[in-house]
């Protein structure tokens, strides 16, 4: 029989990898997908509400303080942690890792794909997809070379898209030299006005357009998405911060015991407020007073990142220390692991009834309602994301797509039923 140990959940025995069974799960690691699951849907709500009275203003500029830009650099941190606890798994086993990793990717990113166009125009799980095949090469670096490369990569997504855009606008001044100021003022004017019509044609179509509509909107702006690929570049530099970062966590050894690393979590808790603090303060600075292209362009995009990045790591922080020193406060959080232990179903889920109820295909909703709404809305959509994770999760083993996902992965039929995994000594375990 194999028994495991740790955060990673070694085992002792010898074998082909399969799936975590749910006794298996890190419920930390679960406690803080769903954690994320909840700020992500908090803020992207907004896509879909308009700003009607002085509440909604106010409801949006405390999401905006406390949440955005937060919540998807931990859901990414939170890849990184169960990429690293993979690998831990992997060795334990003494099984092959790339093959069932990158399958596992190429999943993930045909599901992306079908949410990209079919749910909702949201492009992360394509990037995690993505950017997992490069991870790979770190899964056994020392902790330093995983922080000087998160640490570079940081630097290309603050820095890639001022300075192609400074580019860009200098090759155009070039072209542009010579003419005279009115020929100058009419191609200004014709392109503000062609991106205020495209951004018309899209309001129109989210508002009113048909499913296919919508389906071909998305391509465009999926096209679009790669036509500027040095913006991509910096989003996918972003992403691969975050996993770096999570993979340091697991080689540190903080999921592993908590307790013994209380003092760096509390310096993390309050350095990464004091970090989120000053760079917010600096940013609204910023955005007053004229800063000279492109390193204006630079510094606002660094504080956004480095800001976002310091709070979701404070988030996370300040979960864990709770966690550790109050059995109160994890059960209390504990509630979150329901939806956490199926995030992608739920993730999913989410855009789903968003696009059902807002787009004009649907109930047709589309800026009907404020952000004040939205928040209320969204307390009451995580609430039953909870009730009914908890429901189905007491009956089967995987949430509905991360059932997809491992089948698919591991080109054999898994398991759904709890009892029809009962008892069973089984492979090792992938989360």
């Amino acid at each position: 029989m194999c028994t495991t140990s740790g955060v990673a959940g070694e085992l002792s025995c010898r074998g082909e990898l399969a799936p975590v069974e749910p006794g298996e799960r890190i419920e930390t690691v679960d406690i803080l997908r769903g954690f994320a699951l909840f700020g992500i849907i908090l803020v992207d709500m907004n896509a879909f509400l308009g700003r009607h009275s002085s509440a909604d203003r106010t409801a949006l500029w405390l999401i905006e303080l406390f949440a955005t830009n937060k919540f998807y650099p931990l859901f990414s941190l939170l890849f990184g942690v169960g990429f690293a606890i993979q690998v831990s798994r992997a060795r334990a086993r003494g099984a092959p890792f790339i093959p069932i990793y990158a399958r596992r990717l190429g999943v993930l990113l045909g599901i992306g794909v079908m949410q990209q166009f079919f749910i909702m125009d949201r492009p992360i799980l394509i990037r995690y997809a993505l950017m997992g095949y490069p991870l790979m090469l770190f899964r056994h670096r020392s902790t330093r070379t995983i922080l000087i490369c998160a640490a570079l990569s940081l630097v290309v997504a603050s820095t890639a898209p001022g300075v192609t855009r400074h580019l860009v606008e200098t090759r155009q001044a070039a072209l542009l030299q010579g003419a005279d100021a009115e020929t100058v003022r009419a191609l200004e004017r014709d392109e503000t006005e062609a991106r205020r019509e495209r951004v018309r044609r899209a309001r129109r179509i989210e508002r009113t357009g048909s499913y296919t509509e919508l389906v071909g909107l998305r391509w465009d702006k999926f096209v679009a998405t790669f036509s500027g690929w040095n913006f991509y570049a910096a989003e996918l530099a972003n992403v691969f911060t975050m996993f770096l970062i999570g993979l340091y966590a697991v080689h540190r050894g903080i999921f592993d015991s908590t307790s013994a690393h209380l003092p760096f979590l509390r310096r993390v808790l309050w350095s990464g407020f004091a970090i989120g603090l000053v760079g917010r303060t600096l940013f609204v600075m910023l955005s007053v007073e004229e800063v000279a292209p492109p390193a204006g362009w630079i510094l606002q995009r660094s504080l956004v990142l480095v800001g976002g990045f310091a709070v979701s790591l404070g988030y996370a922080s300040a979960m864990l220390l709770l966690m550790a020193q109050s059995r109160r406060w994890r059960t209390r959080l504990g509630l979150l692991a329901w939806p956490g232990r199926m995030a992608l179903t739920n993730y999913l889920m989410q855009w789903f009834l968003c696009a059902s109820v807002f787009f004009g295909y649907g109930l047709g909703l589309y800026q009907k309602f404020g952000s004040a709404i939205g928040i209320l809305f969204t307390l009451a959509l995580f609430g039953a994301e909870i009730v009914w994770s908890r429901w189905w999760l007491g009956r089967f083993r995987f949430g509905p797509v991360e059932w997809l996902w491992r089948t698919l992965t591991y080109a054999r039929f898994q398991p759904m039923r709890l009892a029809q995994s009962s008892g069973s000594s089984g492979p090792a375990a992938v989360v």
